[in-house]
């Protein structure tokens, strides 16, 4: 079987995976102006961890407070040590309402990182519909 061909970089920045931190990275991003990136996910829905545990009795070991964001307060928490669907629900609620959606490419598993002298900038091959490379430029 003949290796998989790569496409061009297509994006100036690429956040690797939808869990807390990649959907807070992608709505700052996008707040701060940046139009020409793509998040990039294995699974098929944002949430990370609180999406793959579907466990009903599964809470949070610290007050809920903490797990909200500083730019999409929830004071509407279900109790002081929220359940994991609750949690979920509004990681995903949080992308929706910030646009990051249209930003996401979902099913795609990154597979290596690599730095282009010639560029600068880091490149990611990942599988998408076939197989795909996005850009994450970075000063490093």
């Amino acid at each position: 079987m003949p290796a998989p061909t790569l496409s061009a970089p297509d994006h100036s920045v690429a956040v690797i995976g939808a869990g807390p931190g990649g959907i807070a990275a992608g709505v700052t991003l996008k707040r701060a102006g940046g139009r020409d990136l793509v998040v990039l996910v294995r699974a098929e829905k944002v949430g990370g961890r609180w999406r793959d545990n579907g466990r009903p009795e599964l809470e949070v070991d610290i007050p809920s407070l903490a797990y909200r964001y500083s730019f999409a307060r929830n004071p509407h928490w279900g109790k002081l040590f929220a359940s994991g669907p609750e949690v979920k629900r509004y990681r995903v609620a949080v992308a929706r309402q910030f646009g990051s959606s249209p930003n996401i490419r979902f099913g795609t598993t990154v597979v290596g990182e690599e730095w282009d002298h010639d560029r600068p900038a880091r490149t990611c091959p990942s599988g998408w519909d076939g197989d795909d490379r996005s850009t994450g430029r970075s000063g490093s």
